[in-house]
């Protein structure tokens, strides 16, 4: 007996197939790629290097809103087909996420410097082709990507770390404006190493609310009394030797600020409670916190920035609520609620860092500010540029106008301070007058002010 066995043979052949491509693209799936890679990997020699290349499209989501996940799967195939005809038949390219693509060159020049040169030469030209705009039911549309490069074995060896240095170097090109390359660099893997450590580490302070709080004295330019305080959170010594701006990245990136603001909330209302029962809050006329937008959007946080202070007797009218000029430009329609809403029980409301280089005039113009707080950029070089003396002036006339009050933060100079007395500013800050101070020491440096104000 004899059977015709051809239809099943390509039907078994066919699943195969299947089971080794992606289904929208025809590229190798992920499954299938990362076998390929170890089996290649296993026959590699010397005399070449690995280049890794980890492509994200910028606009699939934009494209998907706006034409429809059929137009977006459109431009999948479209890009696809134009990565795949860009490469050599031996060079794997695979679809790796919905929208992340894999390409792997193994014929690369053996020295670094030339490897690199080598793929940037290939990348520049996939850019170049992947840029042209895809035609959709006569609709062109635009969609650019974004390219991490590693090479084997300089940066890394092994499939997983490759494709790791790969990715790392793609986040990195799409922070950088997207619609670009970049390679990988050793220090944005001990960057992302500092933040893992960083994170885990500021997690178990808070945890503990083993936080520090230090406070930053605010003196009247007039007469130099101090007539408040500025809170401000230090990680203490399991953080000494990290940055406090560095900090603050990391805990607004991973969502960690409406913890320590309430943390430093707390603390700042005891620490007012004990002033008070040591008689020296009759100079402390302001309590200032700084507050991020991440903050004032988080559910709650506005409702005890008011309900925490009056627990402990803490006049709202006394606080000072500190938002940052770039963070405010950002928000600034999200956060006006917030705002309207601080403001009409009382507290006061500053901008934090003005002039640091966004559209102040709007934020003055349509938001109920009662400070602005001059970015120390312009204070440091208050002695030796005129034009900064002139850009201070203009503020502080500008502000006084709107009927607001003016500090002038980083001053570490007699002549800076004469400057913008000169000038009529209202508050100073900076280490010329007084360094930031535990509480205790605060509490023993506003006895001489309490005198003085008398």
């Amino acid at each position: 007996l004899a059977f015709d066995i051809t239809e099943l043979k390509l039907g078994v052949d066919t699943n195969a197939e299947r089971l080794r491509v992606d289904s929208l693209t025809g590229l190798l799936n992920r499954e299938e790629f990362e076998r390929e890679f170890d089996a290649r990997e296993s026959l590699q020699h010397s005399q070449h290097s690995t280049g890794v290349l980890y492509i994200d499209l910028d606009d699939l989501k934009r494209i998907n809103d706006a034409c429809g996940h059929a137009q977006g799967d459109a431009v999948l195939v479209a890009f696809s087909e134009r990565l795949r005809a860009s490469c050599l038949e031996t060079t794997l390219v695979a679809r790796y996420g919905s929208d992340e693509f894999i390409v792997v060159y193994d014929d690369l020049p053996a020295g670094l410097l030339d490897a690199r040169k080598e793929i940037a030469r290939r990348v520049e030209m996939l850019l170049t082709d992947l840029r042209r705009p895809y035609l959709l039911d006569s609709r062109s549309v635009v969609a650019s990507c974004s390219i991490g490069m590693a090479l084997g074995p300089h940066d890394a060896d092994g499939r997983e770390s490759l494709l790791g240095c790969a990715d790392l170097a793609l986040q990195q090109a799409k922070r950088n404006g997207r619609d670009s390359f970049r390679f990988f660099i050793e220090s944005d893997l001990r960057r992302l190493n500092e933040e893992i450590e960083v994170e885990a580490t500021l997690r178990e302070v808070i945890r503990h609310e083993a936080v520090e709080q230090h406070w930053l004295p605010l003196f009247s330019v007039a007469n130099e009394v101090c007539i408040g305080m500025e809170a401000l959170m230090r990680g203490g010594d399991v953080l000494r030797g990290v940055d406090a701006t560095r900090i603050v990245e990391i805990a607004q990136a991973r969502g960690m600020l409406p913890e320590l603001g309430r943390l430093n909330l707390r603390r700042s209302a005891n620490a007012f409670k004990r002033l008070v029962l040591s008689g020296r809050d009759a100079v402390v006329r302001h309590v200032c916190l700084n507050v991020s937008a991440q903050e004032l959007l988080s559910p709650h946080f506005v409702d005890e920035l008011i309900q925490v202070p009056e627990g402990v007797g803490l006049p709202l009218s006394r606080i000072v609520v500190e938002v940052g000029e770039r963070d405010l430009f950002a928000n600034v329609d999200r956060l006006r609620p917030a705002l309207d809403m601080l403001h009409s029980r009382g507290i006061q409301l500053a901008i934090d860092g003005f002039g640091s280089g966004f559209s102040s005039l709007y934020l003055l113009r349509d938001l109920p500010i009662d400070m602005i707080k001059i970015d120390r950029s312009f204070i440091w070089q208050l002695e030796a540029s005129p034009r900064d003396r002139e850009i201070v002036r203009a503020m502080i006339n500008l502000s006084h106008s709107l009927g607001m009050r003016v500090t002038a933060v980083g001053v570490e100079t007699r002549a800076q301070l004469d400057a913008l007395r000169d000038m009529g500013c209202d508050h100073a800050q900076g280490y010329l007058l007084s360094r930031p101070l535990a509480l205790d020491d605060l509490s023993d440096f506003l006895r001489r002010h309490v005198l003085r104000s008398q």
